[in-house]
C-alpha cells in the first residue's frame, strides 16, 4: 500500500470507531490499528530493536487506555505512537527533535495537504480523477439541480423526500472525518523541515571536528583572557557559596532555636532565591563550558 492508502484507511477506521461513540475503548482500538499498520509499513532496515520496543509499548499503552481511560494513559498512547511514526521513517533522527517536528507539521498541514504530488500517486491520477468527475460529480450536480427545480414545481414531489429523516448526525460525521484525516495525514505523511534536520548532527553522541575548533566568544576578549576570566569567576563564586552555606546553616540551626513551623515558613520564603541561584549557575556553566573550551588543553584549571 502507498501512503495515501494508509491515510484513507486509518481515516475510515477513525470515523467508524468514533461515530456516536465515547473515547475509552475506541481509542485503544485505533491505537492498536495504527501500531500494526506502522509495523507493516516500516521498511526492514528501520525495524531496529528500538523500533520494536516502541511498537510493543504502543500496543501496551493502547490497551492501558482502553482499560483505565485516564490522562496518564492518554499521554502514553500519544508519546509512544508519535515515537513509532518517527522511528518508522528515520532511525537516525534524534528523539529530542520529535516535538518540534510534529508541532511544525500541525501548522503546515494545509500547505502540505494541497501539495498533492508529495502524497498522491503520480500514475493514473488523471484517469481516476476523470472517472470521479464523469461518473460521480457531474451526475450528482445535475440530479441536485433538477431535484430543486422539480421540488419547487410540485409539492407532492417534494413531500416524497421531505417526509424521510436520516438518522445521521452530519456535523459530528464531518468533524470526526476532518479530525481523523488530520491525524492520519500528519502520522503517515509528516515532513522534517530542513531547519530542524540541520540541527540533528548537533545532538550526536560524538562531537565533530568543527566543534573542537577553539574560537573566542566575544570580539573584545581573546581566548587567554576568556579562559582566565572563567577561572577567576568560578573561584570567587565557590568561595562565596562556601561562606553562604556556613552562614545560612549557622542562622538556621545554631543562632536561635526555631520550631518546625518556623523552619518550614522560612524554607518556603527562600525557594525563589534557590530557584534563581540554580538558573544563574546554569547560565555561568553555559557561559564558560561550551564549544572548543571542552577540548582546550590549557583549560585544566577552568
Amino acid at each position: 500500500m502507498k501512503t495515501h492508502h494508509y491515510i484513507f484507511l486509518t481515516t475510515l477506521i477513525f470515523v467508524i470507531v468514533f461515530y456516536n461513540e465515547d473515547i475509552g475503548l475506541n481509542l485503544g482500538i485505533v491505537g492498536i490499528a495504527y501500531a500494526v499498520l506502522a509495523l507493516y509499513k516500516t521498511p526492514e532496515q528501520n525495524r531496529t530493536r528500538e523500533f520494536l520496543i516502541i511498537f510493543v509499548t504502543s500496543i501496551l499503552s493502547s490497551i492501558a487506555f482502553a482499560w483505565y481511560g485516564d490522562f496518564a494513559s492518554f499521554l502514553a498512547v500519544l508519546s509512544s505512537h508519535l515515537l513509532l511514526a518517527y522511528r518508522s521513517r528515520n532511525r537516525k533522527m534524534k528523539i529530542l527533535l520529535l516535538i518540534p517536528v510534529f508541532v511544525t507539521n500541525g501548522f503546515t498541514f494545509i500547505c502540505r495537504l494541497f501539495n498533492f504530488d508529495k502524497w498522491l500517486p503520480k500514475t493514473n491520477t488523471s484517469g481516476l480523477l476523470q472517472k470521479v468527475i464523469a461518473f460521480v460529480l457531474i451526475p450528482l450536480i445535475l440530479v441536485a439541480i433538477f431535484f430543486g427545480i422539480y421540488a419547487a414545481g410540485s409539492s407532492h414531489f417534494a413531500d416524497l423526500f421531505s417526509k424521510y429523516e436520516w438518522d445521521i448526525n452530519i456535523w459530528q460525521l464531518i468533524v470526526i472525518t476532518v479530525l481523523g484525516f488530520f491525524i492520519a495525514f500528519n502520522y503517515w505523511n509528516f515532513a522534517v523541515e530542513k531547519l530542524i534536520y540541520r540541527q540533528n548532527h548537533i545532538l550526536d553522541n560524538e562531537f565533530g571536528e568543527d566543534a573542537k575548533i577553539q574560537k573566542p566568544t566575544y570580539s573584545f576578549l581573546d581566548l587567554n583572557s576568556e579562559r582566565m576570566s572563567g577561572v577567576i569567576s568560578l573561584f570567587c563564586l565557590n568561595i562565596l557559596l562556601a561562606v553562604f552555606i556556613f552562614t545560612f546553616n549557622y542562622e538556621q540551626f545554631v543562632e536561635v532555636q526555631k520550631t518546625t513551623i518556623q523552619l518550614g515558613e522560612e524554607t518556603h520564603e527562600r525557594v525563589n532565591a534557590v530557584i534563581l541561584s540554580i538558573i544563574m549557575a546554569i547560565l555561568v556553566i553555559m557561559m564558560y563550558f561550551k564549544g572548543g573550551f571542552n577540548f582546550d588543553e590549557k583549560a585544566k584549571n577552568l
